[in-house]
């Protein structure tokens, strides 16, 4: 499973960058390694989903504006 970051470095999120440019990239390899079996990656987003329900709708609105910023 991957993560759907921003493709590309931005200010103070390097380590991250890092990491989900590592997940996109290793099943890639693994597809080409061990053909012909498939392997597959799934890339995860963000759900409008109970999970938030905690949180105010300003805090909410602004959650989900950030994350515009990475997604």
């Amino acid at each position: 499973m991957s993560s759907n970051f921003k493709p590309g470095p931005a200010t103070g999120y390097s380590v991250g960058a890092t990491i989900c440019g590592a997940m996109n990239a290793f099943p890639k390899a693994m597809d080409v390694e061990l053909a012909p079996i498939r392997v597959n990656n799934i890339t995860a987003g963000i759900i409008d989903a109970n999970l938030w329900g905690n949180m105010n709708n300003a805090d909410r609105e602004g959650f989900s504006k950030d994350l515009e910023n990475f997604c």
